[in-house]
């Protein structure tokens, strides 16, 4: 992590110094950017950023220099570096003098700089740092995955020591995702793949870990673990992701395989394994089956069990043959709004929002079904058996 402290041992701030003591460590300032910035200062500041300015404009204006300076802070800037003429009569200005009292009061670094100083070398230098420590950072983070989703033997003492090296935070959940391109792709195209993927994540308010290891991408988002696991929308973030890469390689499809379950960082080498056996169970051969979810495939395991089983295939057959029936002969789709109804966890109002029809058509077709299939949906044994039967005849057809 670069921080203040860094930033004024480099060459070219030599001769920054604070204008004031504060009661903080510099070195537990953290600093992300730079950028010299002159009045108005409008929506032009981020978060972690130090501004450079002559304030040149309002510089004897001691109201408009206040009002300058807290619209800075309150941006997210984490200081500003003056660069003022030698003057000894302004430093000792009394609205100056309470300026410098006022934000040495709430603890803000405000640092003067000699005027010959040219901001152009200290962005330079400072950019050129922190890039340096982020390419380090993201090595790291690479092989701390590419260790987990090998075959070395990674204990939790092992991997929360490479975490705290990489600078992750271990204190939030985390999900996993294996992605796999349906061609081979170059290291050029590996960079560019995990580059937009990390935009999309960012707009997500993820954090993300990448890497890239033996054919497949292992991608890790992370959350604040105040936050419920369920905030995590997955499906939305590969639509998203997949969206953002056609636009940039078109001409590759990408298959996913993840695991359902938020975890924590320690579990990180388990959650990997989840991820990369429901990879296998992507349909490979199939463009519209290339999403599997760890849980769907243990599903899967017992579906094609019982899909080998004869006396249990007629049965379902049985009983779905009315519904197959009335769907030929009208033209209808009770087959279909059945599995939809089951995706979304018997959710009416789901079911009938991914359907795109009213409530009352819904209710509708599930009375039609009841009356066909001889069953009460508020039976939940026998609803249980109907979505076992979609099951087998997905499987079976």
């Amino acid at each position: 992590m670069f921080t203040l402290q860094d930033f004024l041992a480099m060459k070219s701030t030599q001769n920054v110094k604070l204008l004031y003591p504060i009661n903080t460590d510099l070195s537990s300032i953290p600093v992300k950017y730079v950028s010299v910035l002159e009045p108005p200062v409008d929506n032009f500041v981020r978060h972690y950023e130090i501004e450079l300015s002559t304030a040149l404009s309002i510089r004897n204006d001691f109201d408009k220099l206040d009002e300058y300076i807290n619209k800075i802070i309150n941006q997210g800037a984490i200081a500003i570096v003056f660069a003022f003429p030698e003057n000894s009569d302004y430093d000792r200005h009394p609205s100056f003098i309470h300026i410098k009292e006022k934000f040495q009061n709430s603890n803000f670094p405000i640092l003067t700089s000699p005027w010959e100083q040219k901001f152009s070398e200290i962005t330079e230098d400072t950019m050129l740092k922190i890039w340096s420590l982020n390419q380090r950072k993201i090595k790291l983070r690479e092989s701390l995955l590419m260790s987990v989703a090998g075959d070395k033997i990674v204990n939790s003492e092992q991997l929360l020591s490479m975490a705290e090296s990489a600078e992750i935070d271990t204190l939030k959940l985390f999900k996993c995702i294996v992605c796999k391109p349906s061609r081979d792709i170059t290291l050029y195209e590996s960079n560019v793949i995990q580059e937009n993927i990390r935009v999309v994540a960012k707009r997500m308010h993820y954090s993300i870990i990448s890497c890239y290891d033996s054919s497949v991408f292992i991608i890790v988002l992370s959350l604040v673990k105040a936050s419920a696991a369920s905030f995590f929308d997955v499906e939305t973030f590969l639509d998203k992701a997949e969206a953002k890469l056609y636009s940039v390689l078109n001409k590759c499809l990408y298959y996913w395989g993840y695991d359902d379950t938020a975890f924590e960082f320690t579990e990180l080498k388990k959650s990997c394994l989840h991820a990369k056996t429901a990879l296998e169970y992507c349909d490979f051969n199939d463009k519209n089956n290339r999403r599997s979810e760890y849980s769907h495939y243990n599903r899967s395991i017992v579906y094609s069990v019982l899909c080998n089983n004869n006396n249990i295939v007629r049965l379902s057959q049985n009983t779905l043959d009315a519904l197959i029936e009335y769907d030929r002969s009208k033209n209808a789709c009770l087959i279909e709004t059945l599995k939809v109804y089951f995706e979304t966890n018997y959710n009416l109002s789901e079911t009938a929002r991914k359907l795109f029809i009213h409530r009352q058509s819904l209710l509708y077709r599930i009375n039609k079904i009841e009356q066909l299939c001889g069953i009460s949906f508020k039976d939940h044994d026998m609803l249980v058996f109907l979505e076992l039967c979609i099951h087998i005849y997905d499987g079976t057809t």
